[in-house]
């Protein structure tokens, strides 16, 4: 019914400013990067590193955008890594994970706040700015030591 599912997309954006308010951002410098892709091309699916948010400016071009809230974590763990065309394909046939499905267009800015899954794909060729912020919420100190034992 196209009116539920609008109705869970609302209640799922909800969600998503719910977030962005608790998770008022810091910079992290030399986090941030440009991207480009030919259409097709993209991410496979994943949750940001090291407990950060990030934010996608598109410069030019068109990217659908997969974003799954991490209250759906079980229902998805498998799909970590995954190509964007396997995720969606999954989520049309698994009717109870919660989900958004959208395009970002010239300009728009998108917010994917910290353990929300995501993934992209490009519609057309496409440049973007990305940068990734580490909330507040995580001690800095901690949050250093952690990246560079992974390093």
């Amino acid at each position: 019914n196209a009116i539920a599912k609008r109705s869970d997309d609302m209640a799922l954006m909800e969600e998503m400013k719910a977030a962005f308010r608790h998770q008022v951002v810091e910079e992290v410098r030399n986090c941030y990067w440009f991207l480009w892709g030919p259409p097709g091309s993209g991410s496979t699916f994943h949750e940001e590193p090291h407990k950060t948010c990030v934010f996608v400016t598109l410069l030019e071009g068109e990217k659908r955008w997969i974003v799954i809230p991490p209250s759906e974590r079980k229902a998805i763990d498998a799909l970590q890594d995954k190509p964007f065309e396997d995720v969606l394909r999954y989520l049309h046939h698994c009717s109870d994970v919660r989900y958004m499905d959208f395009v970002q267009r010239k300009s728009d800015i998108v917010y994917i706040p910290e353990g929300w899954f995501h993934g992209v794909t490009n519609v057309r060729e496409s440049i973007a700015c990305a940068e990734n912020m580490v909330p507040p919420s995580v001690d800095k100190k901690e949050w250093i030591k952690a990246v560079a034992a992974q390093r």
